[in-house]
């Protein structure tokens, strides 16, 4: 009523998202690269180091492109104005930005040989909300 406006922040946690966090299921990244990080268990109820990701295809980083996309329309839906990509702090598009974590080869979409193809993955994520809700609803 008085102007304000509410974005919803979006964001994949990748290889930093512990297996016990995620129904069981193996974390992801753009390559099986492990992060020397502990987190502390909730079963566990102690320090655990993180699990070691399973480097994703192609195919599978394009259905979280669509993911995203999903979850912006999901975020315009139930009344947000827009939808924020985070893309930073290690989360897996940051993941795919960086050679240390990005080591995909140079076949890939989203090689991590060059800042262009390591930036690929953002801009296909970043076109597909901004398709999906339009460019004014996307940050």
């Amino acid at each position: 009523k008085a102007g304000g406006k509410i974005f919803m922040q979006i964001w994949h946690g990748g290889r930093v998202c512990p297996a016990e966090y995620n129904c069981g299921q193996q974390p992801v990244g753009p390559s099986a690269i492990g992060v020397a990080h502990h987190y502390i268990s909730a079963i566990q109820k102690k320090p655990v180091l993180l699990d070691v990701p399973r480097a994703l295809s192609d195919e599978e980083a394009r259905q979280i492109v669509v993911a995203f996309a999903d979850a912006a329309k999901r975020a315009i839906a139930v009344g947000f104005d827009g939808i924020e990509i985070h893309g930073a702090n290690g989360y897996l598009i940051n993941q795919f930005l960086v050679p240390q974590s990005n080591q995909r080869g140079a076949e890939s979409r989203y090689s991590g040989a060059t800042i262009e193809t390591r930036s690929q993955f953002l801009f296909d994520i970043v076109e597909a909300c901004v398709s999906a809700i339009g460019a004014d609803r996307v940050g």
